[in-house]
């Protein structure tokens, strides 16, 4: 189910979002995702005291963002309309996003390989020789329950 939130930036926005994370942790699912971010970006600071439930989700998604990002932040503000600030943190969630796409993505696949390897089906190392090759697909056979050729 899609959520639609806008005028983030206005306490009527952040209304929306209080509201909405009425008895959840997070916007969508029961951990932090991409729609957390995303919602996180467009809204432009912490929200006040009038909205418990906005503010302790803000303060968790910075949380997990200063985790990702142990550099120590010394405070930059930005000057300009809330239009343009909007697209500065879009701009900076954008990258974080493809950071954390091509972490997931490298995961996946070290984990799909180490699956591979347990279950026997991808060669540790590359045969350079036609005897190792001969002593691999041997031993490839004896272990599924094949006889040897010879």
């Amino acid at each position: 189910m899609a959520v639609t939130f806008s005028d983030l930036h206005t306490e009527q926005g952040v209304k929306s979002v209080e509201d909405h994370l009425t008895g959840k942790t997070y916007i969508s699912g029961d951990q932090l995702s991409v729609d957390d971010v995303k919602v996180y970006a467009a809204v432009s600071e912490k929200p006040s005291d009038a909205f418990p439930n906005a503010s302790k989700w803000y303060d968790c998604v910075a949380s997990h963002l200063a985790k990702s990002f142990p550099g120590k932040a010394v405070g930059v503000s930005i000057g300009g309309s809330a239009a343009q600030r909007i697209v500065i943190r879009h701009q900076q969630l954008l990258q974080l996003m493809k950071m954390m796409m091509t972490w997931i993505c490298l995961v996946t696949r070290l984990r799909r390989k180490r699956k591979l390897l347990r279950r026997g089906r991808l060669l540790r190392r590359t045969p350079r020789s036609p005897k190792r090759v001969e002593s691999h697909l041997c031993s490839w056979k004896l272990n599924h329950g094949m006889t040897r050729l010879t």
